[in-house]
């Protein structure tokens, strides 16, 4: 892992839920689990409980849950899939061929960042399961109470 914090690549995807784009800095102010992810993906699936569980511990904190669909082809099954599932993050949709720069999933699913409030990619390729939430929980706090 880096020790030395840089600022996420930055990017601007569609958003499934609401028309329009989102873009990484409008999460300023506020620290962002992004994961990589697509409607098929069996380990994202097992991750995502495990994500919700420490996620809705810090609920009205300054804590925003994203997810990348990176298969364009599986876009019909996002909207369904969060419906179905009542998963909190907001799922946009991946751009083929983008730079992701510091924030590359390299074509993977699961792949994990946490951002800082500044927008700085402060953790990255870890996997979150029944046996360690209590490491994300402490990440994300650490990262909460720092600079606002």
């Amino acid at each position: 892992m880096d020790a030395i914090a840089r600022l996420a690549t930055p990017f601007t995807l569609k958003r499934y839920l609401t028309p329009g784009n989102t873009s990484i800095t409008d999460y300023k102010g506020k620290v962002v689990l992004l994961t990589y992810w697509f409607p098929g993906c069996g380990p994202c699936r097992g991750e995502f409980p495990h994500f919700e569980n420490v996620v809705r511990k810090f609920k009205g904190q300054a804590l925003s849950y994203v997810g990348i669909n990176i298969v364009s082809s599986q876009n019909d099954y996002v909207i369904p899939f969060m419906k179905s599932s009542g998963y909190s993050f907001t799922p946009l949709e991946d751009v083929k061929g983008r730079d992701k720069g510091n924030m590359d999933n390299r074509g993977a699913a699961p792949v994990n960042f946490l951002l800082d409030r500044e927008g700085r990619v402060i953790f990255s390729d870890f996997r979150t399961d029944g046996d360690n939430e209590d490491e994300l929980e402490l990440m994300i706090s650490t990262l909460l109470a720092g600079k606002k």
